[in-house]
Order: C-alpha cells, then structure tokens, then sequence
C-alpha cells in the first residue's frame, strides 16, 4: 500500500500531505515546546519570531514564524519551477500549506511532552524527518533552504539534501549562540543533526542501488524494457549456473530505492522466475542521473 502511494499521482499527493501533517505534529508537541530552533529556512523564520516577540513585550495566540516562513519560501518557488519543474512547485505549495494550516490548529503544549529532553530531542528528529522525508519521495518538500539543496545535488552527485542542508545550519546556529543560551544551541544542533540523517533515509530517491539480476530468458526485451521504463542503462553479460551449466543471462543496473518497485514489476513481466540481488547505499561516481522529484 504504501509502495502504491509513492507511485500514483492522487496517492502520491495524499501520502505527501500526511507527511506535512506528520511534520507538524512533531514540531507544535515535541521540538517548539523545547524552544529549538529547527533547521533551515524555518529556523531563521522561528528567530525572527523570538526576536520580534522579545522586542514587542508580547507573545502572539498562533506561531507567526509558519507565516513568516510561508513568505519567506515566495522567491524560492521560483527557482523550484526553474530547477525542478513544475509538478514539484505544485507539490512543495500544496504541501506547504498542509503544514501551515495544521500547524496553526495544533495546540503547542506549555510543558515539553517528555520530562527528558534529549529524548524529546531525539523522537522530534525522528518523527519530523519522517514527515520531511515522505514529502521529498512524493515529488515535493516543505519548502525552504531543501529545495535549494535538492537544485544543487542535481548537479553535485556528493551532495545530499541531508548534508546540505547541515553545512547550511551552520550560519543560524552561530546566531543562535550569540542571540540565545548554550544549551539551546546544543539541542537544536543534536535536533539538526538527527533530523538530517532520517532525512536522507526516508528520501528514497537518495538511496543508490546496484541490482544484479540473473535470467534464463533469452528475450532481448529485458534491457529494453527496463530503459524504456526506468529511463537507466544496464550492463549485460552472459554466463552459466555452477552447478547445472545451463545458460543465463545477467543483467546490472544502478537504480534507486524509489524505483525499485518499478523494476522488479518490469522484469517479472517478462521472466516470473528471474533472481534479483540487491545492495543498498552504493557509492556511484560518473554519469548517473540523479531522479530526485
């Protein structure tokens, strides 16, 4: 089911809206009690907020910073649209929304929900990196400094949204220190650095994958097919079982996570009885196009 919602339209969209909401929930219960600040553009949108409250005296009935950080995420729209297409501007907008409109119902707790904080610390990262993280494999984001991180690792192979978007923490968090207390900076830097890593591993698009696949099938199709679908090249070579001498061919392609699915469905079409091997996080340099939205 959940592999279905990844790969049709209207279940894609829903799946990346339970995301936003996802995302929501962590930040009003566990991380904006805390008093951290999150990672990105809407940490620098929740300084904002701190800093104008401070200077005003007072502190607003709703989250102003999910209205700054709306604003905020206008221009970057527009290099979204020239980066990485339209269908993923109306995503990150619809998904966007969904986290602004739900975040302003969600009441934000006056106690942090656990007593220890580096637990609440942890379970925030983690629930809101899984929110963030549906989002990007459901064609969209969340808006903010990710999507500038996403444009550039179009180009740059080594860089991922994750660690972009950590080097770009760096400014706001040396801010934090000078503006705010020690320890805040701390947690925020642990939040940052936890919600990163489950970032990158619920973003299956960023998974590499080499996947050997072993048929007797002497159908040509099998390569054929699988660039047609997948849009990927394979390295083909012929070669025999050890222990029976029969015939097979071999098939290698790098793919990731997110088409995985796709894969498999294309070469059981043609051979139910091929054997597959996979391995997950493989580090591949040269021409390999990074499908990313």
């Amino acid at each position: 089911m959940l592999h279905n919602s990844f790969h049709r339209s209207g279940y894609r969209m829903l799946t990346g809206c339970i995301g936003a909401v996802i995302f929501a929930f962590g930040m009003n219960t566990l991380i904006v009690p805390l008093d951290l600040y999150t990672a990105g553009l809407l940490g620098y949108a929740q300084v904002a907020r701190t800093l104008v409250e401070n200077a005003l005296g007072m502190t607003f009935q709703v989250d102003i910073a999910n209205i700054i950080y709306y604003v905020l995420n206008i221009p970057i729209f527009y290099l979204a649209f020239k980066t990485l297409g339209k269908h993923f501007v109306v995503c990150t907008i619809l998904y966007l929304s969904v986290y602004s409109g739900v975040s302003m119902i969600i009441p934000i707790p006056a106690e942090p929900l656990l007593d220890d904080a580096i637990t609440c610390t942890l379970l925030g990262a983690l629930i809101c990196g899984a929110g963030f993280g549906f989002t990007l494999t459901c064609g969209g984001s969340l808006g903010g400094i990710d999507i500038v991180g996403l444009a550039i690792s179009k180009k740059v192979r080594w860089i991922t949204v994750g660690r972009f978007g950590m080097v770009a923490n760096v400014l706001l968090y040396l801010s934090c220190f000078f503006l705010f207390s020690l320890e805040t900076v701390i947690y925020s830097i642990i939040y940052t650095a936890a919600f990163c890593l489950v970032v990158d591993r619920f973003h299956q698009q960023n998974i590499n994958l080499q996947v050997l696949i072993f048929t007797k099938a002497s159908d040509p199709e099998v390569p054929h097919r699988l660039t047609e679908k997948l849009g990927r090249g394979c390295t083909c070579w012929d070669g025999k079982g050890a222990y029976t001498g029969d015939p097979l061919h071999v098939f290698c392609i790098c793919t990731s996570k997110f088409e995985l699915d796709a894969l498999r469905q294309t070469v059981y079409e043609v051979d139910p009885h091929a054997f597959i091997t996979v391995q997950e996080g493989v580090q591949i340099y040269g021409n390999y196009l990074r499908k990313l939205n």
